[in-house]
Parts: structure tokens; C-alpha cells; sequence
């Protein structure tokens, strides 16, 4: 019935019927929808994966972008606190510092703020459509 259309002949039950078919429309669209931001956690978590997207996407990979940007700031902070804290420290720790720890802090911390936002949207369509 909610797949053909198929009338019932009883009003109540057409009604529901148009009415359930529009909202199971609606959370299709916006789970497709939703899937952007689980491209968009594949870029930022995976090695490698934001390398791909750029050369696929060009200038629309913001999060590799983002993620790029972010480590460049965090790397000249740590560069400057550890030419007053820690003058000796070398480059080699410096790099393995911002490779080995920061990174990969970034892209967690990214992929949690849009898994996080995920899961606020279905929440909120989840409410909508028990209302």
C-alpha cells in the first residue's frame, strides 16, 4: 500500500498513508545527507585518505585543508614555547611532537566534533518526526 499508493478507501488510513510516505522521505534525504559528514570524518581520520580526497576534490577538501591549517598554527605555538621553555630541544623532537601526538590529536578532535554533529542532527530529526 505505502509503496504503490495503493488507496485504501478509507480516508483516516489514506491520510496516515501520505503522511508516513512524506516523512520516510524526509529521513532518507537527510540521512543521505548525513553521509557528506561521514566523507568528510574519512578524510580527516584515515592516513592518507585526505591526500586522495584533495587530488580528487582539489580546493573542496575542507577538512584536510582545515586539519592542515590547524597543525601549521599549533606547530608555530609549540616552535615558539619550546624556543623560551626548551631552547635545546631539537628538530627531530620537534617534528615527531607535532607528527606522532598533535596530528593525529587534530584528526581525532575533528572527527569527533563531526561525529558529534551527526549524531546531534539525528537526534533532532528523530525528535521531529516523533512529534
Amino acid at each position: 500500500m505505502l509503496a504503490y499508493d495503493i488507496p485504501t478507501g478509507n480516508s483516516e488510513l489514506d491520510v496516515l498513508r501520505y503522511n508516513t510516505k512524506n516523512n520516510l522521505k524526509d529521513i532518507y534525504n537527510r540521512n543521505m545527507a548525513l553521509a557528506a559528514g561521514d566523507v568528510a570524518q574519512a578524510a580527516t581520520i584515515i592516513p592518507g585518505a585526505g591526500k586522495v580526497f584533495t587530488k580528487v576534490l582539489g580546493k573542496l577538501n575542507l577538512p584536510e585543508r582545515a586539519i592542515d591549517g590547524t597543525v601549521k598554527v599549533l606547530d608555530k605555538a609549540i616552535d615558539y614555547t619550546t624556543k623560551k621553555v626548551a631552547p635545546k630541544m631539537s628538530k627531530v623532537a620537534k617534528h615527531r611532537l607535532s607528527k606522532y601526538i598533535l596530528e593525529p590529536t587534530v584528526r581525532i578532535s575533528a572527527n569527533a566534533a563531526l561525529e558529534g554533529t551527526g549524531e546531534v542532527t539525528q537526534y533532532m530529526i528523530g525528535n521531529r518526526i516523533n512529534e
